[in-house]
């Protein structure tokens, strides 16, 4: 990449892994334009560093860019409920523009209504995912939640096709969104409609997301099946969004095949690179083997930056660097490619290699993101062509239009590599026993999963009651009030709305 990477379409290598980046500039644009009051100009600047460092064109020979395809109201219906979807879709038939910006429906003045405003509110559609007034603003979200979404489902598309190993789309990862309700910014959920497609085509998936808020929306839609191993690290404290769920102790819905397919790892509040890698480690080692998927979706949120500009309002940020974020790509990837992520050599010839499908998430300092999500694609080539991190891109940030917005240092890594590989020295032994304690939590619950995979993998049938005895079934307690709220969350929502819904159709 840059001036030192391979600049000509050589010939693919046999072995060498075929890697898609989803992005055109009319994506590009829609992103930008949409949730620029949130993400400011990060996509801007991406895409201006992918293209300054040779990720759009002359790109390597297993590196290849396509313009992201757009979903349709169908596809969002295989998992987000019709009405839910009538919110957010630009309105026809009976309405009008006017009743748009009025908030009425059917030619009646709903903007003060207190039973609708209280319906827009039980789909999340209020706050951080207010529905804009103006027709032509609220047109647009609909169309940006059918190119994010369309972009993830076509990654999944170009896996399940054998086009591709790897499919990169940054603008996905919106894990807040359920079925029915939005939130923390995210409207409809494209990992979850990746993945179904996956598991349509038969593919066994397992989703690991290492933004540092909790995948709520992903973990409530899979909650109660083995198809799917659901895997979060993030940070859980009282009034941390997303507060009602993120518990270590939610393993999956109580008394259904879901238990013990649902892994929370929350850390420790100022976690740092050595830390944060470590249970990344460990979960390629004991549990991605132990569950043996087909496919790994990766979600990786820039928000675990220290200093993250939103996060650092809760004064619960994480002490992550750019580079331990791409590290972590760079170690999914390379196992996926059958690699050993500390050589970055090839395995035995019968070591199982897997697809990936890398999806982004949240960030909130535009520079800092746009450079961690640059350094994780590279580190998402990793499992096709090791080095791509740490030796083929500049050291600085290469002088483009956005060049001003890296300063004063305009490094792209700040750190000097002492090895094949990002391999942070451990800080000294912390005195914070929280601190402590909650990585300690992280470790024993990533050792039981594995544990628990292990035990399944060795039973000719499993029984819903038995994983429930594998993790100390508690009826009432803990363990299971959040699955309970989890999975009764939805359905009591939807049945709500619709009441509401329907009064309103009358």
């Amino acid at each position: 990449m840059a001036t030192s990477a391979p600049t000509s379409r050589m010939k693919r290598k046999r072995d060498e892994r075929k890697v898609v980046l989803l992005h055109s500039s009319y994506h590009t644009n829609l992103t930008y334009s949409t949730m620029k009051h949130i993400h400011k100009d990060r996509d801007i600047l991406l895409s201006s560093l992918l293209h300054c460092c040779g990720f759009i064109r002359d790109t390597p020979s297993f590196f290849t860019v396509l313009a992201p395809k757009v979903a349709t109201r169908r596809h969002l219906e295989t998992f987000h409920a019709a009405d839910f979807l009538d919110f957010l879709e630009y309105p026809k038939g009976p309405h009008t523009q006017q009743s748009v910006e009025l908030g009425t429906h059917h030619g009646k003045d709903r903007s003060s209504d207190a039973a609708y405003i209280n319906l827009l509110d039980a789909y999340g559609l209020t706050d951080d995912c207010a529905i804009p007034v103006d027709s032509s603003k609220r047109g647009q979200l609909w169309n940006y939640c059918k190119a994010v979404a369309g972009a993830s489902l076509h990654a999944a598309h170009l896996i399940i096709e054998e086009k591709a190993d790897i499919a990169i789309n940054w603008s996905g990862g919106r894990h807040h969104a359920h079925a029915a309700e939005a939130g923390g910014f995210c409207y409809v959920n494209d990992a979850v409609l990746a993945i179904q497609k996956l598991i349509a085509a038969k593919k066994r998936v397992l989703y690991l997301d290492i933004d540092i808020h909790h995948a709520d929306g992903v973990q409530g839609a899979f909650y109660d099946t083995d198809e799917v191993m659901t895997i979060s690290i993030h940070r859980h404290a009282p009034g941390f969004f997303p507060s009602k769920a993120g518990s270590i102790m939610e393993k999956g819905k109580h008394k259904t095949k879901g238990v013990g397919y649902n892994l929370n790892l929350p850390m420790p509040r100022g976690c740092k690179d050595a830390d944060f890698l470590e249970i990344v480690s460990l979960i390629l080692a004991q549990v991605v083997p132990g569950f043996n998927p087909d496919v790994i979706v990766l979600c990786v949120g820039a928000d675990g930056l220290k200093g993250d500009d939103l996060v650092k309002e809760t004064n619960e940020c994480w002490s992550l660097s750019p580079e331990g974020i791409a590290e972590c790509v760079r170690r999914v990837s390379s196992f996926c490619g059958g690699m050993n992520y500390q050589t970055g050599k090839r395995c035995l010839n019968n070591v199982q290699t897997r697809k990936l499908i890398v999806l982004g998430g949240g960030g909130y300092n535009p520079p800092n993101t746009a450079k961690t999500l640059l350094l994780c694609t590279a580190a998402s080539c990793e499992g096709s062509r090791p080095g791509m991190l740490w030796n083929l891109l500049p050291k600085d940030v290469p002088r483009h239009d956005h060049f001003e917005k890296y300063g004063p240092s305009f490094e792209l890594t700040t750190i000097t590599m002492k090895g094949p590989y990002y391999n942070p020295i451990p800080s000294q032994p912390n005195s914070d026993v929280k601190y402590l304690s909650t990585l300690q939590g992280a470790r024993q619950a990533v050792n039981l999963s594995a544990l628990f995979l292990s035990s399944q993998g060795n039973r000719a049938k499993k029984t819903c009651n038995s994983n429930d005895a594998m993790f100390g079934h508690e009826e009432e307690g803990i363990l299971w009030n959040s699955s309970k709220s989890l999975g009764n969350q939805r359905k009591s929502k939807n049945t709500n709305a619709e009441k509401i819904l329907r009064a309103h159709r009358k």
